[in-house]
């Protein structure tokens, strides 16, 4: 298998539903998991698939997990522009500390050469973190309605389920 990328990929289905709309433009939604874990093997060269049924609603949906070959094309382009990003965001940090120790604090000029390396810093450490996150991820299953399209306030996801299962408080 490639490397970096699981040879399996456990989940539970999830249905999250709309339950109340607020005055605010706010919602207020409510998910729910499938009682069984189900999971997929990741093949090397071509997409894994499932069929599986919502507990909650009895929707069909069709799980998809990308091969091993299209998650590395996927992530290839983004391994060398984190390496870049981070040198970049380095060199604009001691840029920031070179003007502020520098500095006289009399003139515009200064004031501008330090917001500009700040934003600079902050721009090119968000764009690593950012590209770093995309070498890890591409990843996971795509999930879609096979018998017909999701109801609206409805929406069918995944999740990753930690631990046994919940405790019922004794009345």
């Amino acid at each position: 298998m490639a490397s970096g990328v699981s040879d399996r990929f456990s989940y539970v289905l999830t249905h999250t539903a709309v339950i109340r709309h607020t005055g605010d433009g706010r919602t207020l939604t409510k998910s729910s998991a499938n009682e069984r874990a189900s999971g997929l093997d990741r093949l090397a060269d071509r997409p894994s698939e499932e069929a599986v049924s919502c507990d909650h609603c009895a929707a069909r949906l069709r799980v998809t997990l990308r091969s091993a070959a299209e998650v590395e094309r996927r992530r290839r382009p983004y391994r060398p522009l984190w390496k870049v990003s981070a040198l970049l965001t380095v060199l604009s940090g001691w840029g920031l500390v070179e003007v502020v120790r520098g500095g006289d604090g009399l003139g515009g000029g200064e004031f501008l050469a330090m917001a500009g390396s700040a934003a600079a810093t902050v721009l090119f450490g968000w764009g690593t973190l950012w590209s770093l996150l995309l070498t890890r991820s591409f990843d996971t299953p795509e999930i879609a309605r096979t018998d017909g399209p999701e109801p609206r306030g409805v929406r069918h996801g995944w999740g990753s389920r930690r631990g046994g299962r919940r405790s019922v408080r004794p009345e």
